[in-house]
């Protein structure tokens, strides 16, 4: 991993005549395929999940059945290769998706504030961003447990936590928006060390590589780092 170009292709949107989304959140299944989650291009008020190939071929896309969902995080569970969308309507909402598209679990939270950035770990558990919590689920939806973000030493009062990341060796890693470093936590949210990144983030991204990088998404430039 080296931050090469490769390629890339146009959000195209299923079942259109080559209409276009924004792109603005993206994840990988066990098969490299990729989701991407995304608002159309001049009505923006629609939000499409869409499946293409690593090249960029549409496979497969739909949108949301309940009118003003909008769609904010995405992940695949690699297990059952379901989808999990974080959301936002009258109530924050978390849901688990069929590959297809069908419904199996919804969670709506009645609280201030959104789900955001979502992650899930090799068994399964779920962990969404809320604010400045981490709520965690089992692969049903089934509600486990939360626990409170770490301030961000280097942002003063700042709270907010950013995109967050399921490791395979088991710990969380959660960035903050305006702050230079990663917090490293164990999956029951134990503070373990910072990771310090050389850069003030101002987009929150995150994801790990085969081994052990971290890719952070800066707004306009993506960052790599060698190990956490």
């Amino acid at each position: 991993m080296s931050g090469v170009f490769l390629r890339m292709f146009p959000a195209v949107i299923s079942g259109t005549e080559n209409q276009l989304m924004n792109p603005y959140y993206i994840t990988m299944d066990s098969e490299g395929d990729l989701w991407v989650i995304g608002r159309h291009v001049i009505d923006v008020n629609r939000y499409f999940i869409m499946q293409y190939t690593a090249c960029g071929c549409v496979k497969l896309g739909f949108t949301a059945n309940e009118p003003g969902l909008k769609f904010f995080g995405i992940a695949v569970d690699r297990r059952s290769d379901n989808i999990i969308v974080t959301g936002f309507n009258t109530w924050s909402t978390i849901a688990v998706l069929r590959p297809d598209g069908a419904v199996l679990h919804v969670v709506h939270l009645e609280q201030n504030g959104h789900f955001d950035s979502v992650s899930v770990d090799d068994e399964g558990r779920i962990f969404a961003v809320h604010s400045d919590y981490v709520y965690v689920f089992n692969s049903s939806l089934g509600f486990l447990f939360r626990f409170k973000g770490i301030i961000a030493v280097d942002v003063p009062g700042r709270w907010a936590l950013g995109g967050i990341c399921a490791t395979s060796s088991g710990y969380i890693l959660i960035t903050y928006p305006g702050s230079n470093v990663v917090k490293m936590l164990t999956r029951r949210g134990e503070f373990v060390r910072d990771v310090t990144t050389g850069v003030t983030m101002v987009g929150t991204a995150i994801a790990t590589g085969p081994d052990g990088q971290v890719v952070l998404v800066d707004y306009d430039s993506v960052v790599i780092l060698p190990h956490y």
